[in-house]
């Protein structure tokens, strides 16, 4: 359980394929899910096919996986994200649109990815806390 109230759910130390097998186990629970964390994970469409779905989720972790640009056009409707981090991913100047449109967003991690200063530039808002090197 989160401290904010809630559910945290951890990948990051996990040996499981996240496949849909795992996401439709964990769909029971989806309303309470406000943490997701799948930093080291290998990432697959259903991973963030499953983070897009959380409606209420606030903090997600994908820090050192395998996320790209394309993979990252999946977080679409994720309009209560607070808090992403993306360090040493593979994500660059082509995500600046899908980020921008996560109008709750504060804190974003962007260290060690493909991201150019003048990307970070145009996602510089006052209320968006950017961590970019």
């Amino acid at each position: 359980i989160w401290e904010g109230g809630g559910l945290r759910v951890l990948f990051s130390h996990s040996s499981v394929a996240l496949d849909s097998s795992v996401f439709d186990r964990l769909k029971t629970w989806e309303s309470q899910i406000r943490w997701l964390d799948f930093s080291n994970a290998q990432l697959t469409p259903e991973a963030l096919a499953f983070a897009n779905s959380l409606d209420l989720l606030l903090v997600l972790h994908l820090e050192r996986t395998n996320l790209d640009d394309t993979l990252l056009k999946q977080l679409n409707s994720a309009t209560r994200l607070e808090y992403l981090n993306l360090h040493s991913t593979q994500v660059s100047d082509a995500s600046v649109a899908v980020l921008k449109k996560l109008p709750a967003l504060r804190k974003l991690y962007l260290w060690n990815t493909k991201m150019s200063p003048e990307a970070v530039q145009r996602l510089e808002r006052k209320d968006l806390r950017l961590v970019f090197q």
